[in-house]
């Protein structure tokens, strides 16, 4: 009833009831909740180890430069970034250890003990758990990340080096490199479901397909990355890349694989480019006599190259498949693993409500203005 009559109110109203019924729209306008962007994340950053000073570069992507550097373990090789950006962890090679920094602070918060020489890391799309491998130990560690312990440890195959983990987080694939396969292990259960056998000669790293159906594995021996079937458990294809394939690392929308070659030679120098639509090489681009480590930024738009023998990273542009810079960091930059950072504070935060007035001052103060309304009219009747 109050909504027929306040209607009619503001069709009789003169100019003076234009008026008011413009300003009670505006009023009316803060009754309604609505939202304030409290701000995107932070920069993104990379965490580059390097395994010959003891230490980690923390490197801004937007200014392409190195903004602190922190002390871990000895010989730190790879690194893994939690998906909010709160934790790095890195594993020290010759100090049978993994340090837990804190993204927000750039500190070390906890050092675990994890024998058998850490190598490979990764952290679960969840980010509940991190993945260890010990190479001379054999086993593949579980992290729970809430309580920063060990909470399994999963005998795997000779020799493992590279950790990944599927989309789903329901399945993790690390590379055995002496026994030239791969262990499935049931996140869940933490036991290995299946052995797939890839080839002897030498094997490194892997990554998953974003659909969670193929694995990417770097032979370093052979020079190729072979391409096996998650549903087969079975190569399904073969990618010649260079001479001694490192670590490997998919663009966001995993079209796009990228290899760092070990030794850069004329036909394959430093960094290649594999379209996983074609299984096939797309460019090759200078980087460096000598790369091993890549990650690429979560826009997809930079891949961060780690050059050992150089002491830099190559910041290769996506789009134009150029370096656009070189970032000198510490001594024998490795960075086996994803070791970008998302964000400095996570994700955004939710929007913010705009207080409300209330629903009955704006009752009184709608009935006020249809009263201004009708009086504005009334007195233009007596005046004619």
């Amino acid at each position: 009833m109050f909504e027929i009559t306040f209607l009619r109110a503001l069709g009789r109203a003169s100019s003076a009831g234009r008026h008011a019924s413009v300003a009670l729209l505006a009023v009316a306008a803060l009754a309604v909740p609505a939202s304030a962007s409290a701000g995107g994340g932070g920069p993104v950053y990379a965490y580059v180890p390097n395994q010959n000073s003891n230490t980690v570069s923390v490197i801004d992507t937007g200014a392409r430069s190195v903004v602190a550097t922190v002390a871990v373990g000895a010989a730190p090789t790879g690194a893994a970034v939690s998906p909010d950006g709160s934790r790095i962890y890195v594993t020290n090679a010759a100090g049978n250890s993994v340090s837990v920094l804190d993204g927000g602070t750039n500190t070390v918060i906890a050092t675990l003990a994890i024998a058998g020489t850490p190598y490979g890391v990764a952290v679960n799309p969840a980010g509940t758990r991190a993945y260890v491998a010990a190479t001379n130990g054999q086993t593949l560690s579980v992290i729970d990340v809430a309580t920063n312990a060990v909470i399994a440890t999963v005998p795997v195959g000779n020799a493992p080096s590279g950790v990944a983990v599927s989309p789903d987080g329901s399945k993790v694939i690390v590379v055995n490199s002496g026994a030239g396969n791969l262990s499935v292990v049931d996140a869940a259960t933490n036991t290995v479901t299946a052995t797939i056998f890839v080839e002897v000669g030498g094997l490194y790293d892997a990554v998953i397909s974003n659909d969670g159906t193929k694995a990417y594995v770097s032979a370093y021996g052979a020079g190729h990355v072979d391409v096996v079937s998650l549903t087969t458990n079975a190569v399904i294809a073969t990618i010649s890349v260079g001479v001694q394939p490192f670590s490997l690392a998919l663009s966001p929308d995993g079209t796009k694989l990228y290899v760092p070659n070990q030794i850069a030679v004329m036909n394959a120098p430093g960094l290649t480019i594999v379209s996983t639509a074609t299984n096939t090489v797309a460019a090759r681009v200078v980087t460096s006599p000598s790369s091993t480590g890549v990650s690429v930024t979560p826009d997809g738009t930079a891949a961060y190259v780690t050059n050992p023998v150089a002491g830099t990273v190559s910041v290769v542009d996506t789009a134009s498949q150029t370096v656009v810079a070189t970032i000198p960091v510490g001594a024998n930059p490795q960075a086996l693993g994803q070791f970008i950072k998302p964000s400095a504070a996570g994700p955004p935060a939710p929007p913010a409500a705009v207080p409300s007035l209330g629903l009955w001052p704006l009752l009184i103060l709608a009935l006020l203005m249809a009263g201004l309304g009708v009086s504005a009219i009334r007195r233009r009747a007596v005046a004619g």
